[in-house]
């Protein structure tokens, strides 16, 4: 999420900076943005102020984060049941430090 909100406040930043020098049409065109365009409903302030399908909400906003090529190659699981996420999470954590080990065995300059 401190991503998503990161990304939000770039896309911000550059909107009113063009906002300024082009006006809206312009900053409100895709092809004007350097680093992405966040497209309307995907910021994070409308995240912050739905009060229902906020989980919609964040995998739509997720969908469109900037990816290479622009391929956007993203899918999605929703899960719900406590015990699942439970799993997951220590399923991650065990891998993590399993993944720690052996990228101490890379040699240093790969």
């Amino acid at each position: 999420m401190l991503f998503f909100k990161r990304l939000s406040d770039v896309y911000d930043e550059e909107y009113e900076e063009l906002l300024k020098r082009l006006g809206p049409k312009l900053a409100s065109n895709p092809d004007m943005y350097t680093c992405f365009y966040q497209p309307e409903d995907c910021t994070w302030n409308d995240i912050l102020s739905a009060s229902v399908n906020i989980g919609e909400k964040i995998i739509e906003a997720a969908r469109w984060a900037p990816s290479g090529a622009n391929s956007q190659p993203w899918e999605f699981i929703v899960v719900k049941k406590q015990e699942l996420k439970d799993s997951i999470a220590r399923f991650y954590m065990e891998n993590s430090v399993l993944t720690h080990k052996m990228e101490l065995t890379r040699e240093p300059h790969l």
